[in-house]
């Protein structure tokens, strides 16, 4: 939901979140990091690899597993 993105280095004039977005994901492809665009609910860091259940019920199997929560906005 973020428009302006004024505090990212290197990006004097600023840049739009969509597009940082897009930036972000094309530094992982370059890299051939499999994305997955799923909601996870299930994580057994017990052992590994990781077992990631998603919300359609896929199993994935990972080595590393980035949290990324999100974040709500704070409407006036």
């Amino acid at each position: 939901t973020t428009t302006d993105v004024d505090n990212w280095p290197a990006d004097v004039n600023g840049v739009q979140g969509p597009e940082l977005m897009q930036r972000f994901l094309q530094h992982a492809e370059r890299f051939e990091a499999q994305i997955v665009f799923d909601h996870i609910h299930t994580v057994d860091f017990s052992k590994r690899p990781f077992t990631l259940t998603g919300d359609g019920g896929e199993i994935y199997m990972a080595d590393t597993v980035i949290i990324a929560t999100g974040a709500s906005a704070k409407w006036l």
